[in-house]
């Protein structure tokens, strides 16, 4: 009798903590999703409507940004200590791919709204999750299952069909869709660097995971100065000509999106090590489609 009512005291305990863990999932992707899509409509007003097309600029101030809120947040604690900050040999093993590939879907990413409407690019972003399955895969931090593959296909069936219509109207752009397209590819890249930081593999098992706010602190800011030199390179005769006192205009709008930057860098961080790096860009799907929605 006693052995019966400590099993099913056990099976209430386990039913608990796995209803537990997926509110926690879908909270920590809820939030990203929420402030993802916000940023989306932020960067679209600055980059066209405002007429700042700095995509290199707004997204290095963005990261540095982020890494500043961050650090913040653990000093108030608002969040968890930092731990000690990696050592050089780290921040080029671990941490590069990451900053590599965050530089680069950054800003393609940015750049293709300039000749793309926001409602195809959320239409594309439903090829990520075939990328981002082949790089986990090839990683090891996912396993490819004819089940998996076929639901991803079917995903990226059902964008190709969407986008047909696009690529015959005027309003399409070969070298927009040349942009996201390398976007994409570096966004896959920058989830799995993501996930291996949050949750490293067993052949890194001597290496300690970094925290959703520690990767926000650590990869922002190599993040922000390779966006920054960029900027300087290629956008700075626009900047000096006139586009920093049309920022100084938008200050306001440009503060909001770099504090939503952060916001969007902090819950991705969290929902890919709640779920991973395949999961949070197919959860991307759906959020994608309420913004297709919202803005037609």
């Amino acid at each position: 009798m006693a052995v019966a009512t400590r099993r099913r005291s056990s099976g209430r305990a386990a039913r608990s903590s796995a209803a537990h863990s997926t509110v926690a999932r879908v909270a920590a992707l809820a939030a990203w999703a929420l402030a993802s899509s916000a940023l989306i409509f932020m960067n679209k007003r600055l980059l066209v409507d405002a007429r700042l097309p700095f995509p290199l600029a707004l997204t290095g101030c963005g990261q540095l940004v982020s890494a500043a809120c961050a650090v913040a947040a653990s000093v108030v604690g608002l969040a968890p200590p930092l731990g000690r900050r990696p050592s050089l040999s780290s921040l080029a093993l671990r941490l590069a791919p990451a900053v590599l590939c965050s530089a680069g879907t950054l800003y393609l990413g940015n750049a293709a709204y300039l000749s793309l409407s926001v409602a195809f690019i959320q239409i594309l972003k439903a090829a990520v999750p075939a990328l981002t399955l082949g790089v986990a895969t090839a990683r090891g931090l996912e396993r490819w299952t004819p089940a998996l593959a076929a639901s991803v296909a079917l995903i990226c069936a059902g964008s190709a069909v969407a986008t047909a219509a696009e690529t015959g109207s005027a309003a399409f752009s070969w070298a927009g869709f040349g942009l996201f397209a390398g976007s994409a590819v570096l966004e896959a890249g920058r989830v799995v660097a993501m996930q291996a930081l949050l949750s490293p593999s067993p052949r890194a098992s001597s290496t300690s995971p970094l925290s959703p706010n520690e990767v926000t602190a650590y990869v922002g800011p190599p993040t922000g100065l390779l966006l920054l030199l960029a900027a300087a390179a290629v956008e700075g005769p626009a900047l000096r000509g006139g586009g920093l006192d049309r920022a100084r205009a938008a200050a306001p709008a440009v503060f909001a999106a770099l504090l939503t930057g952060y916001a969007v860098n902090a819950t991705t961080a969290a929902a890919i090590r709640a779920t991973s790096s395949l999961t949070f860009k197919v959860a991307g799907c759906l959020k994608n489609t309420a913004v297709v929605a919202a803005a037609v």
